[in-house]
């Protein structure tokens, strides 16, 4: 056993390093842990401002040069090149209020964002091609509410939205 010290909001296992992350927004970092030694290497700092935050995600691309990680109260995600032990960050456009992704095995990120249109606002599926870093609303998943979830495939074939409600909805997108 051992214990991260803070609440985790999210992990992600990485079968290239045999490591998992788990995001730690009260700390603005990564937490790394080594599976083969169950022991913390550094802690990867993330820019972003201390927050205690349920939602934080983190996914690792498959091939494992990378992972992604959401920036809550930002448009942003913060690509942590693990080749290159650097962090980047990028925006999202056309969404507000990041917190949630998936990355899938086509290299495509999806989180759920507030979007505002023609004086509406709305949740939704946003999808960035992390090939052309182009985004664009996911309008054949639907409208998501503010408390939608997203799911990975272990394999990153498939992401699943979920909308809890009355009726929920589950919105399944194939990575093929």
């Amino acid at each position: 056993t051992t214990a991260l010290g803070v609440r985790a909001a999210d992990a992600a296992y990485d079968p290239a390093r045999n490591v998992m992350y788990f995001t730690e927004p009260e700390s603005a970092r990564v937490a790394v842990l080594s599976l083969g030694t169950f022991s913390f290497s550094a802690p990867i700092p993330l820019p972003m401002v201390k927050r205690g935050l349920n939602l934080q995600s983190i996914d690792v691309v498959p091939g494992g040069d990378s992972a992604i990680v959401a920036l809550p109260d930002t448009s942003q995600l913060a690509v942590l090149n693990r080749v290159g032990n650097s962090v980047t960050t990028s925006r999202v456009t056309g969404a507000g209020g990041i917190g949630l992704l998936r990355v899938t095995a086509n290299r495509k990120v999806f989180t759920i964002g507030q979007v505002d249109s023609s004086g509406v606002s709305f949740f939704a599926v946003i999808e960035r091609d992390l090939a052309t870093g182009r985004d664009s609303i996911r309008r054949d998943l639907g409208h998501v509410s503010a408390t939608a979830t997203l799911w990975g495939a272990p394999d990153h074939s498939k992401m699943l939205a979920l909308t809890p409600g009355a009726p929920s909805c589950a919105y399944l997108s194939d990575a093929a």
